[in-house]
């Protein structure tokens, strides 16, 4: 059987309170690839239980040919963003802090195919495309996404809806044009053997800021 290493921050058995549709989708994912039973999968997790949460949801909880791994950032690096997410409820810290949990989730990856080598490795959730994680840097096939989030709000209809609306349509439009010009999108764009887009625009302006085409897929 293969060996294959994929990346999923959340991941959540389908239990009657799961944190969001990622975590369950990502379970499905898994499980779905595990009954086919033709590869060894190893799979990187940083929570079960929400966003910068623990891993209580998975306790207990085996799939046949998955060995799951907890990857944890540093401990002052997740009280100091826990605290500015959670208790003061800055959520556009989240995309910051999932940067750490990459380099972690990468340093994890990169010790476990020295020892045993990996046949693909598979950058997953979360989808957006502000985060694509470092394991295009080992070397193997690689896959990242499905990719979500490139995209930008019509400024004339959020206005029409209501001022505070047209304000927040801009500062995502303006962070999502400046986020092209970031080495660490771009390598994510330019390195990954095959990349999976989520919607439509997210493919369009990939290949316009990057020039990079991919197929675009379902998480159903």
């Amino acid at each position: 059987m293969k060996n294959i290493l994929i990346s999923c921050y959340g991941v959540c058995p389908d239990v009657n309170e799961h944190p969001g549709s990622e975590f369950s989708i990502s379970w499905n994912f898994v499980n779905k690839l595990a009954k086919k039973k033709k590869y060894n999968i190893t799979l990187l997790v940083g929570s079960s239980d929400g966003e910068l949460k623990g891993f209580n949801k998975l306790k207990n909880i085996k799939i046949e040919n998955v060995n799951i791994v907890y990857v944890k950032t540093n401990k002052y690096v997740n009280s100091i963003f826990r605290f500015f997410y959670h208790n003061l409820s800055i959520k556009f810290i989240w995309p910051i802090y999932l940067r750490f949990w990459n380099q972690a989730a990468f340093k994890v990856a990169s010790k476990l195919h020295k020892k045993n080598k990996f046949d693909l490795v598979h950058q997953y959730n979360p989808g957006g495309f502000k985060n694509p994680g470092y394991l295009w840097k080992l070397e193997t096939k690689s896959v990242w996404g499905p990719v979500f989030g490139l995209h930008f709000f019509n400024l004339r209809l959020a206005y029409a809806q209501s001022f505070l609306y047209f304000l927040k349509c801009i500062i995502w439009n303006s962070a999502n044009y400046l986020f092209r010009f970031d080495l660490y999108v771009i390598n994510g764009a330019k390195k990954y053997n095959k990349i999976w887009f989520g919607t439509n625009d997210t493919g369009k302006y990939f290949k316009k800021f990057f020039n990079v085409i991919g197929s675009q897929v379902s998480e159903q």
